[in-house]
């Protein structure tokens, strides 16, 4: 029998590798803890702190129990476990996601027992957020001298038709039978529908099931594990099979349903096993009268005793991969769309929880998912459970690494000679089950391209899935970042079934090459958003903001990820022969917080409180028919600055929007959601703000409504509103309760950006155990009962102890008042000003005031930034603040931006407030320095001047001085040359200062200490160059320090085409990613996921097929991924553009080897020609130092 072991267990979190003779010393410090248990989660401030949790358990056996062969499963220990009971070592098991069973027979005794459990944690381990301790259920088994082991009963189901026509199915059942098997035993079987009617099973000769391989050998323990003695297979918890024997069985089931994902129907098998030789099973054949089996079945339980009774659960259903038309399910072609997901539950961390899993699950759903790749890992086989009964189809996945790690102390260290036994577990426990399609041997893994030795492994597990899967209930399977290189095309070639993350470009050429692959996208998408965070304008991509945040208008995009969501929707919609995509990710999750260094992740779909981003509804109208669930979703919220340019998007299942404006049509839009139709799956429009409402209308074909949407203005918060979540009733799973806490203004009206600090209190049969707004930047304890909302939502979630009608859950509002918003107003600085958005010479001012909302907001201390549309820091207009105003002067023209900033009380900027303004008449602000620049042109000095011959000039013939020039545009290409005319009033040698900023001041740097010597001609300037210390790129100022008299009659610098001169990583125009460090020369510690990008590289006609590349690779030789994008052929001759790649985006692997010192290497490319983006991006397991890079010509 197993029963839930799950009570009584205390818990100590130890310093990491405390023995446990030690841990029992502070047996009084163990705390009363209920499993499963994270013990992580509770301190946000340390997610990843090295450990050993130490969990206890007494438990009484009598003499009748000792007598029987007792196991304990544990479904998840994280990780590197070891289990004592009666102060002996009984296991260990390594991996912290597979489950395994442990025979702890050896170690009882009657009366008292006493357990003990280690989970030993190194970090990092992980490149995501793992949890710790024993984090999923715990059983315990007792079994008699005959018994079936844990996972030993394996089904398989096939249509008796082979054409697939009908709903007749064979079923064949294996049964694993362990202990004293040299006596009489036997097995029946009974299958039973959803209501509990009992369903016939018409025995068959095996031989009638022509698809069935079969032959116990499969099953031989030598197939295993390798170098594995007997007594380390009792220590790892690895069944003996010595002692094992098989028996098999065939049916045919008449007139089944077919478990699908629009309809999941399942079936329970029950499995006897009998101590006696009689056989129900035999007499129910074809022709046999009921009386007959009525007859048999008295004379079993007569003759002999039930020893042992197992259910499983039975899908029937068909599955097809298909190389040209994709994936089909009882015969019909779908389209798997998917989604990745982590296994963390937000606030309660990975500590599994079948409630709040269930919910997640109803809103993929709802979404209109019906394919989940569990990442990176086995998950809890509760999630199995629920996937099978709401109809989900499943790629279960093993491992993140094999033999390479990607962080210190990971898998992989266990990986060689623990492999097999976790392949053994996860597909023995798994393999029944009908939503698991595919079987994922290993994600994004570097052994595949690294070296020959990634096929051996690749050839390895999927013999070991095969070994436990032989009838193929699944097909195995890998998600590979590598597929554009041979070696993981190989390993493809191998599994047939081939996974792409994020290399989309390659399907339709490896389709054609490899016709026999069965291609699908196992990671897609990753296009970052924050819940209800904008940052306009759409049209201008951003990922790095002072806010921490991104974008949910889609402009944040990764460099590795997708162009943007309708490509991402389109292209797979468009290809046929694809099987579908699983985009990254369905929810966030904590850790791998691209682009910045936060708590969790923003790639998600839906945030970790389990709010929907705006990005759902776009999936959901791709996913889900208007026919099904009509809908339209418009955004953003209705709270800007009036005036202010807004992108508004709206999506819907429709066939047609429009968008109303305070009643005002702003226009209908046709959508596109059939395949081939287009990629208009939004309707974007540009509205000038103003109070109101924003209202979406959604039609269908003709011409009826059948959806609207909208959102109003709104005020400060007047009081909050809690909804519990009622969409887990109808399963009768009250458990959890999810509260939905959100505000309102007096008027009734949602406060969208709401961000006010609340009390939260529970009543009743009720226990507040945590509370999640979905904020990546918000590092408060999810166990605290004092949380803010983030635009406008909290998540309470609250244990029920009792009757769930009774708990309360009450609101209300803490002593600390955060910034909700900041409007700014334009006020003119002269009476004439028509348009104070509009800046010229004739009225070059203007004041913004900024207004902070709530006004008893409790930090309302206020930042003001000029920036261009690209959010950096513009010089075309130059302000001057006091507390809440800011003078604003033109300087030339263009459009710029300016945004208020609060940090409310907070380490990071927590409201922006933008208002976009144009220059026009003013000319350009900027100074060329490719021109040249008159000495007359500074902006600022330090000691004397006076004026030079030719708009020069001149310092003071006594001291020091400094002469500035800001605002100087050297582009990205830069100079390190600059050329300069003096005039000197003799022939001695003269020294100056060339400096980067402006001496004595923060950032500023010398660049070149001078002399110049020349036979002086009177009032004659001659010129000399100088080589500086560093190429300038980008705004800069420059500052000439000055010791002697001189005529300076200006300077100018050699322009450099920085495609064929040395680059500093630094000096990159984003660097984003998980681990890396910037040092005075180079980015240093590169590792998981960072993006080092460069923009707009011209390689002009003559091109270029070398790159040359200063690194260090101080532990191992390192992969370092080069993405070329392709801008233009500006600059190229008609006759020669058919020599250029035509790919859109190239990529190149470029393998640095190790070295101890910064050295030089230099690799061969496909020549390049034209304007290109490039970027370099290292994945996990990089550990590398960048200095610089340059093209050869």
């Amino acid at each position: 029998m197993k029963k839930l072991f799950t009570e009584g267990w205390k818990f100590w979190e130890a310093e990491f590798g405390t023995s446990y003779e030690t841990a029992m010393e502070h047996l009084p410090e163990f705390k009363q803890v209920d499993i499963p248990h994270d013990y992580l989660i509770h301190d946000t401030a340390n997610l990843y702190k090295d450990s050993t949790g130490w969990y206890v358990k007494d438990f009484s056996l009598s003499s009748d129990d000792i007598k029987k062969k007792i196991y304990l499963i544990f479904d998840g220990i994280y990780m590197d476990s070891i289990v004592y009971v009666n102060g002996k070592a009984a296991g260990e098991w390594k991996y912290g996601y597979s489950q395994f069973v442990l025979d702890i027979t050896a170690f009882l005794t009657e009366g008292e027992n006493h357990l003990a459990v280690a989970a030993r944690n190194k970090f990092p381990n992980t490149r995501w957020y793992s949890g710790a301790g024993i984090y999923r259920n715990v059983w315990i088994c007792d079994y008699n001298d005959i018994f079936i082991p844990e996972n030993g009963i394996y089904v398989h189901s096939v249509k008796k038709n082979s054409n697939g026509s009908g709903h007749d199915y064979y079923l064949y059942v294996n049964t694993e039978i362990c202990g004293d098997v040299s006596g009489n035993s036997n097995v029946t079987h009974e299958l039973f529908d959803t209501e509990g009617n009992k369903i016939p099973l018409i025995s068959v000769p095996l031989s009638e099931v022509k698809e069935v391989t079969y032959g116990v050998n499969s099953f031989d323990s030598n197939n295993v594990s390798e170098d594995v003695t007997s007594d380390e297979r009792k220590l790892t918890c690895l069944p003996s099979r010595a002692d094992a024997r098989y028996v098999e069985k065939a049916y045919l089931v008449e007139n089944v349903n077919e478990w699908d994902v629009e309809n999941p129907v399942l079936y329970s098998l029950l499995t006897k096993l009998y101590d006696g030789s009689s056989d129900v099973e035999g007499v129910k054949a074809a022709g046999n009268s009921k009386e007959l089996e009525k007859d048999a079945a008295k004379d079993a339980t007569s003759n002999g005793v039930i020893l042992q009774e197992e259910k499983t659960t039975v899908g029937f259903r068909t599955t097809e991969f298909n190389p040209e038309h994709g994936f089909f399910l009882n015969g019909k072609n779908i389209k798997l769309n998917g989604v990745c997901i982590h296994h963390d539950l937000g606030a309660l961390g990975s500590a599994y929880n079948h409630t709040a899993m269930r919910r997640r699950l109803i809103q993929l759903k709802e979404m209109g998912v019906n394919a989940i790749r569990l990442t990176h890992n086995m998950y809890d086989p509760d999630v199995i459970r629920l996937a099978d009964e709401m109809g989900f189809m499943l790629i279960s996945e093993s491992f993140d690494m094999w033999v390479g790690s990607k962080t210190e102390f990971d898998y992989a260290r266990f990986f060689p000679k623990w492999h097999a036994r976790d392949v053994e577990s996860w597909v023995r426990r798994d393999r029944n089950h009908p939503s698991v399609i595919m079987w994922s041997i290993g994600n994004e893994i570097y052994d595949t391209h690294s070296n020959e030795k990634g096929e051996d492994i690749t050839r390895d597990l999927k013999n070991l899935v095969e070994t436990f899967d032989p009838l193929k209930n699944a097909r195995a399977t890998i998600g590979s970042n590598y597929m554009p290189w041979e070696r993981a095309q190989r390993c493809a070639d191998i599994l047939k079934v081939a996974g792409y993350n994020y290399a989309e470009n390659y399907y339709k050429e490896h389709h054609k090459a490899h016709p026999d692959w069965i291609i699908y996208g196992s990671e897609t998408y990753s296009i970052v958003q924050s819940r209800g965070v904008y940052h306009f304008p759409l049209a201008v991509p951003t990922l790095c903001e002072s806010d921490q945040q991104c974008s949910s208008l889609g402009n944040s995009t990764t460099s590795w990820g997708a162009d943007s969501i309708e490509a991402c929707i389109c292209k797979d919609r468009d290809m046929e022969f694809s099987m579908g995509q699983f985009i990254w990710t369905g929810y966030d999750y904590i850790g791998e917080p691209t682009p910045y260094q936060t708590k969790n992740s923003y790639f998600g779909l839906i945030d970790t409180a389990g709010f929907y981003k705006d990005a759902f509804y776009a999936w959901k109208s791709a996913w889900v028919s208007a026919e099904k669930d009509p809908f339209v979703h418009v955004f953003p919220y209705w709270d800007f600055n009036e005036g202010q340019q807004i992108d508004v998007r709206v999506c819907s299942n429709a066939d047609e929007v429009e968008l109303f404006l305070n009643g005002k049509s702003l226009g209908r839009q046709q959508l596109t959601h059939a395949p081939h139709s287009g990629d208009k799956i939004f309707a974007d429009y540009s509205v000038i703000y103003e109070p109101g409402e924003i209202k979406a209308v959604a039609y269908d074909t003709a011409g009826n409504v059948i959806a609207e949407d909208s959102h109003k203005s709104f005020g400060d918060t007047d009081r909050f509103v809690v909804d519990i979540d009622h969409k887990l009733d109808k399963y009768g799973e009250r458990d959890l309760i999810f509260a939905e806490i959100s505000a309102l203004d007096k008027e009734g009206n949602p406060v969208e950006n709401a961000s006010d600090y609340v009390n939260v209190s529970v009543s009743g049969d009720g226990q507040l155990i945590g509370l999640d707004n979905g904020d990546s930047t918000d590092y408060d304890s999810y166990q605290s009962s004092c949380r803010k909302l983030f635009n406008g939502k909290l998540l309470a979630i609250v244990k029920c102890t009792g009757d769930p009608d009774s708990v309360k859950v009450e609101v209300s509002r803490a002593d600390k008042v955060p910034v909700r918003s900041i409007k700014l107003e334009v006020q003119p600085c002269d009476d004439l000003a028509e348009n104070l958005n509009i800046l010229t010479s004739e009225h070059p001012k203007v004041k913004v005031v900024a207004k902070v909302y709530p006004e008893d907001a409790t930090d309302k201390e206020v930042v003001f930034r000029a920036l261009n549309r690209n959010g950096t820091d513009t010089n075309i207009a130059k302000f001057h603040a006091e507390g809440n105003t800011c003078e604003i002067e033109a300087m030339g023209d263009g459009d710029f931006v300016i945004r208020c900033e609060a940090k409310s009380g907070r380490e990071v900027v927590a409201v922006m407030s933008n208002l976009e303004f144009k220059v026009s008449g003013m000319g350009a602000a900027f100074l060329d320095p490719y021109g040249f620049i008159p000495g007359s042109l500074y902006t600022s000095f330090i000691g004397k001047i006076g004026n030079g011959n030719e708009h020069g000039v001149a310092s003071a013939k006594d001291g020091e001085t400094v002469v500035s020039y800001s605002g100087i545009d050297f582009g990205k290409d830069g100079s390190d040359e600059i050329t300069i005319p003096i005039f000197t009033l003799n022939d001695d040698e003269y020294r100056f200062e060339i400096w980067k900023g402006i001496p004595g001041e923060e950032g500023s740097k010398l660049l070149k200490e001078a002399f110049y010597q020349k036979k002086s001609i009177w009032n004659t300037y001659q010129e000399d160059t100088w080589k500086l210390s560093e190429r300038l790129t980008g705004l800069q100022t420059i500052s000439l320090r000055l010791f002697n008299k001189y005529h300076i009659k200006g300077f100018s610098f050699a322009r450099q085409n920085r495609a064929f001169v040395d680059v500093r990583a630094l000096d990159a125009d984003s660097i984003y990613g998980d681990t890396f460090t910037k040092t005075d020369g180079a980015v240093e510690g590169i590792g998981n996921n960072v993006t080092i990008a460069f923009d707009d590289y011209n390689f002009g006609e003559s091109g270029t097929k070398q790159i040359t590349i200063c690194g260090r690779a101080k532990a191992a030789a390192n992969t370092i991924h080069l993405r070329m994008k392709k801008k233009s052929l500006e600059g190229i001759n008609a006759e020669a553009v058919d020599s250029i790649e035509t790919l859109d985006e190239v990529k190149e692997i470029l393998e640095f080897p190790q070295t101890d010192e910064y050295s030089e290497v230099t690799f061969e490319i496909g020549e390049k020609k034209g304007n290109w983006d490039i970027s370099f991006v290292f994945l996990p397991g990089s550990n590398f130092d960048f200095k610089s890079f340059r093209f050869e010509k």
